[in-house]
């Protein structure tokens, strides 16, 4: 009769419950264990693969390699590019120089030359040049030039005063030249020095014809005589150009 009632007391469903909680309970715990384990797994797994994937494209790299032809690349630059020092130039005033004024032919001194019967020249092997000792200007062509400085013919000289011609010798007609009717002009450039003698002649303009007018107005050239130039109260060297025209009387 006790046992009866203590089995009727028993709540409905206390029995199974008791029979399947240790089931469930076992369950439970299982699945709480394995969910951590199963979420770790998934994510080396993950990594795992992300790593797989690394390694498979390096080895696709490394199995194929790139060949590059040497012959096509360009020299390698060897050259050392030295920067080039810098050097300052100082600027140096040039010495002011008067300019000198122009002039024209018609004020250039102009020696005229006129043939006529009583000059004769007798022309030989040594006034054309062709002698073997002597001097076809004379032998005052060597001058001695230490005593001075003479300026070069192209130099320019500063002057207050030009010279003064004082004495002008006539050069003589050629008479080769005469007897052929030939016609000419020289032009003639003498150094004058301090003294007003001329130290040095050259011809500046030929003639153009083989007649012996460049002999002619060379020789008379060394016999001028000037007043020379002035520069401060002081006697100067310079050069001085003049042309002399041959012409033949009617």
């Amino acid at each position: 009769m006790s046992n009866g009632q203590q089995f009727a007391q028993a709540p409905y469903g206390a029995f199974e419950l008791k029979r399947s909680y240790q089931k469930h309970m076992l369950m439970g715990t299982l699945i709480s264990c394995a969910l951590p384990l199963l979420v770790m797994a998934v994510i080396l797994l993950v990594g795992y693969i992300k790593q797989m994937g690394q390694e498979e494209v390096a080895v696709a790299a490394d199995a194929a390699p790139v060949y590059v032809d040497l012959s096509q690349l360009p020299p390698p630059n060897i050259q050392k590019t030295v920067k080039k020092p810098e050097i300052h130039k100082e600027k140096i005033e040039l010495p002011k120089i008067g300019i000198p004024n122009p002039v024209a032919d018609e004020e250039v001194m102009e020696v005229q030359v006129l043939a006529t019967n009583l000059q004769k020249v007798e022309l030989s092997a040594a006034d054309l040049g062709e002698g073997g000792g002597s001097d076809l200007y004379g032998d005052n062509t060597v001058v001695d030039i230490l005593d001075d400085i003479l300026p070069q013919p192209d130099e320019f000289v500063a002057f207050d005063e030009e010279p003064q011609l004082l004495v002008a010798p006539e050069p003589v007609y050629p008479e080769m030249a005469k007897k052929a009717g030939v016609t000419g002009t020289v032009w003639i450039k003498v150094l004058v020095d301090t003294d007003g003698n001329v130290r040095d002649a050259i011809i500046v303009k030929e003639s153009g014809v083989n007649a012996g007018f460049e002999e002619a107005a060379m020789e008379a050239a060394w016999d001028r005589k000037y007043r020379p130039a002035m520069q401060n109260n002081q006697p100067v060297a310079v050069w001085v150009a003049y042309k002399v025209r041959f012409t033949l009387k009617n």
